[in-house]
């Protein structure tokens, strides 16, 4: 068994072929088809760094039927209120609407306005907004009461719709202190479908994530349980930190010719990443 060859399995890459149909990531899947097929005006999705919240996204926003739904993905809401209404018009229209140093708020909305209304009546279609990393939406050193603020700004597009129709759902994506956030906005909240949040994976899960990712190379059990727990001990259940220390063990077990991960690979690749010693290049 060729381990080096399994590691481009263990990549971390937003390909759907890829995706863990973890109960967690179903559910959070099933939470975003719901507000958009309700028409909900707001939906949120929270998780831990490397939790899957944008690799989910990425999988939903591909199943979206595009004669149905026109799109806008914002893959970094740190900036202004003003800031992504601009890149969110720009991206409607198709060009550059003006330069950076020109946003004016009332110009914007009236443009998105413009923009939202062309989207439902001449194609018939509906908006669906992703405003990812939402938690930084402000800026990344911004005041909470600052964040807060422009979070009520992207609530506020909300109240466009035609004839009692809603016409667009937002669905907000961040790190845990989003939810924070939103609960000290009611008015934000009430308008939002049940938020969701990602939890990390227990040992039985992170022993299916990574036969699953094993799997597309036609193996499984490569990964003995006291390697597993290691493993899930370094990335706490999070599927992207499992990933990268699945690669690497995978990569040292395959340049020492075993065909198997067990705990001595797992705790030299462990050392390493809490050390840096990078002692697997000695022993």
């Amino acid at each position: 068994m060729d381990l080096l060859e399994l590691t481009k399995h263990f990549k971390n890459t937003r390909d759907p072929n890829y995706f863990f149909e973890s109960e967690e990531h179903l559910e959070a899947f099933e939470r975003l088809k719901y507000a958009v097929e309700s028409e909900e005006k707001l939906a949120i999705l929270t998780g831990e760094i490397g939790a899957g919240k944008t690799f989910t996204k990425t999988v939903f926003k591909i199943s979206l039927d595009t004669t149905k739904y026109e799109v806008v993905d914002i893959n970094d809401a740190s900036g202004t209120f003003n800031q992504i209404l601009y890149d969110i018009v720009g991206r409607l229209k198709g060009e550059t609407i003006m330069k950076s140093s020109n946003y004016r708020t009332n110009l914007l909305k009236r443009l998105f306005e413009e923009e939202l209304t062309k989207i439902a009546v001449e194609k018939g279609k509906y908006l669906v907004i992703f405003l990812d990393d939402a938690q930084a939406i402000g800026g990344t050193n911004a005041r909470p009461s600052s964040k807060k603020a422009h979070l009520e700004q992207i609530r506020l597009l909300t109240n466009i719709d035609l004839l009692d129709k809603n016409l667009m759902t937002i669905i907000l994506i961040g790190q845990p202190e989003l939810r924070k956030y939103v609960a000290e906005l009611p008015q934000l909240e009430d308008r939002a479908a049940p938020p969701y949040h990602l939890n990390a994976f227990d040992f039985d899960t992170t022993q299916e994530y990574i036969n699953f990712r094993l799997s597309k190379g036609g193996v499984s059990g490569i990964f003995d349980q006291k390697a597993i727990r290691l493993v899930l001990s370094y990335s706490k259940g999070l599927p992207r930190r499992i990933t990268r220390m699945c690669y690497v063990c995978l990569f040292v077990a395959g340049n020492f010719g075993l065909d198997t991960v067990d705990d001595r690979i797992a705790h030299i690749v462990y050392d390493d990443f809490k050390s840096g010693n990078r002692r697997w290049e000695k022993d």
